[in-house]
């Protein structure tokens, strides 16, 4: 929404002024609180959790906040300034929260409220803030295969050996290799449109190599 409280307002001392219309932030703020809360209004560890990391996350977008100036004059000289809030870029908010996800700290719920404490180190017990991202038991290992809990492990995966992506060898088979096997398939080739009407095309063998996860 636009936020016009300030339209039109002048500095004192300084060439510029408010722009027409401010990203109304507060108001979507206020929204995500009523919307992505409703559901975790209990006093457990996971709804304690999901409060928290919608606040944090809120904050991120809040602390993100640009401020916007724009010249006016003539010839480009910026004489005048027309001034504006604006919602940070996506992806910088994406980047600060992938940050905070990895540097994300495991709670517990304390009688005087939400505590994290560092794992590794001398313990450090203290109250997180919107900086932190908080988490209550640790994942699954999503490498090997766990019957119970529906997890298929990535042994014997395909996987790419060239992607940067997700598929990437490296990363799909959690550290533990690859083993690679020659292959070849037949398939269309050298097609060519014929009048009229229908395509033919020649039958070309592929030699390639197929990946797959130890």
């Amino acid at each position: 929404g636009c936020d016009n409280r300030v339209k039109g307002k002048k500095s004192i001392g300084v060439k510029w002024s408010w722009g027409e219309c401010n990203d109304n932030v507060q108001v979507g703020v206020a929204a995500s609180r009523k919307f992505a809360d409703a559901t975790d209004q209990g006093s457990d560890a996971r709804s304690i959790m999901n409060r928290h990391n919608n606040e944090a996350g809120r904050q991120v977008l809040l602390r993100g906040m640009r401020f916007i100036c724009k010249c006016h004059g003539v010839s480009g000289s910026c004489q005048f300034q027309t001034c504006f809030w604006s919602l940070p870029r996506f992806s910088s908010v994406g980047a600060e929260l992938k940050r905070m996800f990895i540097d994300a700290q495991k709670m517990r719920v304390e009688q005087d409220g939400l505590k994290v404490w560092s794992v590794g180190r001398a313990e450090t017990v203290r109250s997180p803030t919107t900086n932190d991202l908080v988490y209550y038991e640790e994942s699954p290992d999503f490498c090997e295969r766990n019957v119970s809990l529906g997890i298929e492990g990535t042994r014997g995966r395909l996987c790419n050996a060239t992607s940067s992506g997700v598929d990437n060898c490296d990363l799909l088979c959690c550290g533990r290799g690859y083993t690679t096997t020659p292959r070849t398939r037949v398939e269309r080739c050298r097609c060519t449109f014929q009048w009229c009407c229908k395509v033919t095309c020649d039958q070309c063998t592929v030699h390639y190599e197929e990946h797959r996860c130890n």
